[in-house]
């Protein structure tokens, strides 16, 4: 993995109608200070027109300096690789010690089974010894009452066959015992020699999730900025998952790459796993601890697959623990309100993610395509996308084809020829081959657009 494919790992791409956006991700709450270490406030950043409709767009090449610290992105890019390659150095490692287990553990496995099936046989003697013992006693007390020889002896008979019988079975449970506590001795040979190596396991597991904290850390403040695409979004994962099995987190962001590329199942599949494991690490727990982002992801994807009623819980729990304050939260809930048809609804929730933070480019690329393309004249609202739309390209650093895209579409909206055509030309060099027709529709939609 190079560096600049780990810049985007919080580049979540969420698709929409026309146009696409990509939707960061941040999992570590203590670290949003770092959000404003790329960018300056939204006052400093709004977008510079000039006077008159046509030719008043904004630039489209130059990244703006104020968008990110120079030093800040290339200190990331060397820390991230060597972040990277120390995951990969502990997942060896842990592979390593995998290998020395599982032979033992094989040894182990019959050991430990037989304890249990000699416990449990010992077990049930035991009652059944007190059992025998209980009728033997109350054998004596019938004998001391007897009013007639015949009666005393019968019940003497009774007490004389019980003690036998418990006689019995304390052999058998002391034969039991034998077999357990030589199977026990093997066992706790075997376990002495697996503890360190568990403890190890132990040990690189935690050095692991630090290093996750700290690729997590670096790039928080990418939160803000849509990067990249889902092909690449889903490598990224896909690869952390591999060196972290366990890394709730990335298994969110695998979900949103797959929820992208059209693999609903999956994505949903994986957003549950994810939740999946947060449980898991945190049993025991009186109270779960708050997953806010991989709650919010959960209930999104499950809103828009039609399972109505635990996607609304999973986004409830996650609004509920964020104060209703967390602008990816808001966005998440955003687009579930949009792909459930609710576009009023989903304005709401953009606008208040934009009020909780200006500048994050999720909620400002999806509002502007919103406002941009609805066709209900309530919704519809081409000035202000446009002025989404220019703030989104310029916050995001000027890279994202998927929000010149949108700016594109609102050039022509907004009927600014000229800088439709610009941005058109600049997207033809930025867009993968691959999403080419996206241009084709473009260049129709200018065209049509200055035939009437």
């Amino acid at each position: 993995m190079n560096s600049q494919r780990l810049t985007i790992l919080f580049a979540f791409v969420l698709g929409i109608p026309g146009a696409s956006i990509a939707v960061g991700a941040d999992y570590l709450g203590e670290q949003t200070r770092l959000l404003g270490m790329l960018v300056t406030g939204a006052a400093q950043r709004t977008p510079a027109r000039s006077s008159g409709r046509n030719g008043a767009g904004v630039e489209l090449d130059t990244v703006d300096p104020r968008a990110e610290d120079p030093d800040e992105q290339e200190s990331h890019r060397r820390r991230l690789p060597e972040i990277t390659s120390a995951a990969r150095r502990v997942h060896a490692r842990g592979q390593t010690l995998d290998e020395k287990i599982r032979p033992l553990w094989e040894k182990r496995t019959p050991f430990d089974a037989q304890v249990k099936v000699q416990e449990k046989e010992f077990n049930r003697l035991n009652v059944e010894s007190q059992d025998v013992a209980n009728y033997g006693k109350a054998a004596e007390r019938r004998a001391k009452l007897a009013i007639n020889d015949v009666d005393r002896q019968a019940a003497l008979n009774d007490a004389n066959a019980a003690q036998i019988r418990y006689n019995e079975l304390d052999a058998k449970a002391r034969v039991v015992l034998k077999y357990r506590d030589a199977a026990k001795v093997q066992l706790d040979g075997l376990d002495a020699l697996l503890k360190p190596l568990f403890d190890e396991k132990v040990r690189l597991r935690r050095e692991l999730d630090q290093l996750e904290t700290d690729w997590l850390a670096i790039r928080t403040p990418e939160l803000k900025f849509g990067r990249s695409d889902a092909e690449t979004l889903f490598d990224v994962a896909d690869e952390w998952i591999r060196l972290h099995p366990e890394s709730h987190e990335a298994f969110a962001w695998r979900a949103l790459a797959y929820w992208q590329l059209g693999r609903r199942d999956q994505a949903i599949a994986d957003a549950e796993k994810g939740c999946e494991i947060w449980k898991m690490r945190n049993t025991g727990a009186k109270r779960l601890p708050p997953w806010i982002r991989g709650w919010a992801v959960h209930g999104m994807l499950l809103q828009t697959t039609r399972q109505k009623s635990a996607g609304e819980k999973s986004l409830g729990d996650a609004r509920r623990e964020s104060g209703a304050r967390d602008p990816f939260v808001l966005t998440m809930s955003g687009i579930a309100k949009l792909e459930t048809r609710k576009p009023a609804q989903a304005i709401g929730e953009f606008r208040a993610a934009l009020k909780q933070d200006p500048e994050f480019v999720p909620a400002l690329h999806r509002l502007a395509s919103l406002l941009v393309t609805s066709h209900d004249p309530k919704i519809r609202d081409v000035d202000k996308g446009l002025e989404f739309a220019e703030q989104a390209w310029i916050v995001s650093g000027r890279r994202s084809w998927r929000i010149l895209e949108t700016l594109a579409r609102a050039y022509i909206a907004a009927d600014q020829p000229d800088d439709a055509e610009r941005a058109i030309e600049r997207l033809r060099s930025l867009i993968p081959k691959t999403e080419g027709s996206r241009v084709t529709e473009l260049e129709e939609l200018l065209s049509n657009s200055a035939a009437r």
